[in-house]
């Protein structure tokens, strides 16, 4: 038996924010006119499950409660959640567990100081159009669609439901995709093509290392380089090292053996190195990075920093790093690249949604390979 706490929607009504113009009433969400539930106008009592994180900590703090569900609302779209992934970001939002102490006060700013600002997570997910709003026109109810939502704007992908923008990044499924692997093209492909394309500006014929291969960043990353021309080193363990070959590496170096950052493992400098996962401080790699060269940091420090002001004035090696942000425009390039056989993401396991704690016990090992996937509903219309 439920208690009071637990089947009243109110205490958790901010989660999703959903509802800009909505107010709660008398045990009843009072819809606002510029906010249309589904099914219906007025009082909207209709719930649905979603996993709500109060506070930071251990998987322990999700809780899957019911919260009402959300409306399309003119411009929207109502997407039912048919699965979701439980990324190395939603992990470290909900432990607080950020890669470097430099960014706990900001970090604090930004996703809530005392406890978690949005409280329900979930960036990436496919699923099926379940309600437009008023004048969308890029989608009709049944479409198949795969979208990454904006941390802060369309709530999370950790729910039955969930309510986008119209012109957000939401794009139809790509033709030979299964739910589960278009569910996973929205994070890591993002940051890879974020850190390849707009910072590294990768070119056909280039050598280029990524570090941390075998995750789902360093997945895409070593698919979308070598798509592009270029020749692939990857630096993941023995046990993951045929995976990332068939993700497109020309050559797999041991981390758990030889050190990636010595030039006489590596054989060569490279034109760009890529850390996804901070393996090494970027100091380290400047043996094995060409004077003209570019090491690219997903995990930015006080190291990081200093180096990105050094290369700028005193030459040699540069290091970049910067924050991967959705938009239409790459999850549609991500489209194109995964419909032409330039990405195509790796679900390394699939969880029911009831077993969502689990997904993050494994996910905080640091060890999955590819995507965690969340099983949410079915993939029936209708």
């Amino acid at each position: 038996m439920q208690s009071d706490q637990e089947s009243d929607p109110k205490p958790h009504l901010e989660a999703l924010g959903a509802y800009p113009g909505g107010k709660y009433v008398h045990g009843s969400f009072k819809v606002s006119p510029g906010s249309l539930p589904p099914r219906g106008q007025g009082i909207y009592k209709t719930c649905m499950k979603a996993a709500v994180v109060d506070r930071y900590g251990p998987p322990e703090v999700v809780q899957i409660r019911e919260v009402p569900t959300p409306g399309a609302g003119a411009g929207r779209v109502l997407i039912r959640v048919v699965r979701a992934t439980v990324t190395s970001g939603d992990a470290r939002v909900r432990g607080f567990n950020l890669p470097r102490p430099i960014f706990w006060l900001p970090g604090r700013l930004a996703l809530g100081v005392l406890r978690p600002r949005q409280k329900v997570l979930g960036t990436e997910l496919s699923g099926i159009v379940e309600q437009v709003g008023a004048g969308v026109t890029r989608f009709r109810e049944g479409d198949r669609v795969f979208a990454y939502a904006a941390f802060g704007k369309s709530g999370g992908a950790h729910a039955e439901f969930i309510v986008m923008d119209e012109d957000a990044a939401i794009e139809p499924v790509p033709a030979g995709f299964s739910m589960e692997e278009a569910a996973c093209i929205g994070f890591g492909g993002t940051t890879a093509l974020y850190y390849l394309e707009k910072l590294g500006k990768i070119k056909a014929g280039q050598r280029v290392m990524v570090v941390g291969a075998s995750g789902a960043v360093g997945l895409a990353s070593v698919s979308i380089a070598g798509h592009m021309g270029a020749q692939v080193t990857g630096v993941c363990s023995s046990k993951n090292a045929a995976l990332v070959r068939q993700a497109g590496a020309v050559r797999v170096i041991d981390y758990t053996e030889e050190d990636c950052t010595d030039p006489a493992v590596t054989g060569g400098a490279f034109d760009l190195v890529f850390d996804v996962v901070g393996a090494h401080k970027a100091g380290a790699y400047k043996r094995v990075v060409d004077k003209g060269g570019l090491c690219l940091a997903c995990v930015m420090g006080f190291d990081e920093i200093v180096r990105m002001i050094a290369g700028r004035l005193l030459g040699g090696p540069r290091v970049k790093a910067g924050v991967a942000l959705e938009s239409p425009e790459v999850l549609g390039r991500l489209r194109e690249l995964a419909e032409a056989g330039g990405y195509r993401p790796v679900v390394d396991r699939v969880y029911p949604f009831a077993e969502i704690v689990e997904a993050y016990r494994y996910v905080d090992t640091w060890r999955k390979r590819g995507s965690v996937v969340l099983s949410v509903s079915d993939d029936q219309i209708g």
